[in-house]
């Protein structure tokens, strides 16, 4: 159950950006709002919007800005092995595929 997301650009609060009409605000979390749809949200955003105060699968995420480096060491080859190992079934051979302690972080 992860409570990031990696990303390599921060998005905008979609809040202040569709609702607010003030955008170029950086989000810091994706994650459900009380009215259904997700979000992109900045704090005080997140704060007033969320459906859950709690993070983790299914309730949002904090974004996490990452190098393009740390994006390749899972590119789009080790990508499409850990998805062809998770449909198969074969949990072990998504974790072999995965960096170190990051397919939790990947589901």
């Amino acid at each position: 159950m992860s409570t990031t997301a990696k990303v390599m650009t921060i998005p905008e609060c979609d809040i202040h950006k569709y609702d607010m009409n003030t955008p170029g605000i950086p989000a810091k979390y994706d994650a459900a709002t009380t009215r259904g749809p997700w979000a992109s949200m900045c704090e005080p955003c997140w704060v007033a919007n969320r459906a859950t105060p709690e993070l983790g699968t299914g309730k949002g995420q904090e974004y996490v800005l990452i190098t393009p480096e740390e994006a390749r060491s899972t590119g789009p080859k080790r990508t499409d092995e850990i998805l062809a190992a998770l449909l198969s079934g074969d949990m072990a051979g998504a974790a072999a595929s995965a960096p170190a302690g990051s397919l939790d972080e990947l589901l």
